[in-house]
């Protein structure tokens, strides 16, 4: 976990969950689930695909779009999870292509990569997102070569 602030100011909040090998115990999980966990009232949820951020030989990358309402805290947020070669918004398809795997007796790694950022108004959402992804976006062109594959493949 780790914040940055950007030219103008805001904090941009960046969580890395990785995996080296799933199983159904231990894998990385949907941020839908520990939001409501941690006090959180989810208030929307969409799901997008980053093409800008897609490499040409890789899957789609899905992702999910985010804002949740903590007492006065309002939280935007984007995120996408990883599982081996697969990208998912729904966690019912995760849990399945996991199986799968685990059938084959393959044990997949996965990464969790979230970004969030705290808003003032509901309505700066879209724009907010929009920020989140220049952001990731960054992050990845600035990624080292050991690094990116963690989190596309």
């Amino acid at each position: 976990m780790r914040t940055y602030r950007n030219a103008q100011g805001q904090q941009l909040m960046l969580t890395l969950a990785y995996l080296n090998e799933q199983d159904h115990h231990n894998r990385v999980h949907d941020p839908i689930g520990c939001y409501p966990a941690s006090g959180f009232d989810i208030l929307q949820t969409s799901t997008t695909r980053l093409q800008r951020l897609e490499a040409p030989s890789m899957q789609p990358l899905i992702a999910q779009r985010m804002l949740a309402r903590q007492g006065s805290r309002t939280e935007a947020v984007s995120y996408w999870i990883r599982m081996g070669t697969r990208y998912s918004a729904d966690s019912m398809v995760s849990r399945l292509y996991l199986a799968q795997e685990r059938l084959q007796g393959r044990a997949p790694d996965g990464i969790l990569v979230r970004a969030s950022l705290l808003l003032n108004d509901e309505a700066a959402a879209t724009t907010a997102h929009e920020t989140l992804e220049s952001f990731l976006a960054e992050l990845l062109a600035g990624s080292s070569p050991a690094v990116r594959p963690l989190l596309l493949r």
